[in-house]
């Protein structure tokens, strides 16, 4: 990614700032499981108002790349989610 131009980041960084995640969320009609790391705060109560059926696992002492940096345990969280959703 640090070899990119800059100009593929600054594009990257102006699409995120100006995506609308609650309709994102709001658009979708299946449910939403999350594997998501302790560094950033997620606020599940405000993901719901938008996406009723989210469901959020949190990965305390990893960054950005999760499933990289533990990828035993993003795995066991995957797994749950696969199976919790596959035996609906």
């Amino acid at each position: 990614m640090s070899a990119a131009p800059p100009a593929v980041g600054i594009s990257a960084l102006a699409h995120m700032f100006r995506y609308d995640a609650a309709s994102a969320l709001a658009a979708l009609a299946i449910p939403v499981r999350v594997i998501h790391a302790d560094t950033w705060p997620t606020d599940l109560e405000a993901a719901r108002r938008h996406t009723p059926d989210l469901e959020l696992a949190v990965m305390p002492g990893v960054g950005h790349f999760l499933m990289a940096e533990e990828p035993e345990e993003f795995n066991r969280w995957l797994e749950h989610a696969v199976r919790e959703l596959t035996s609906r």
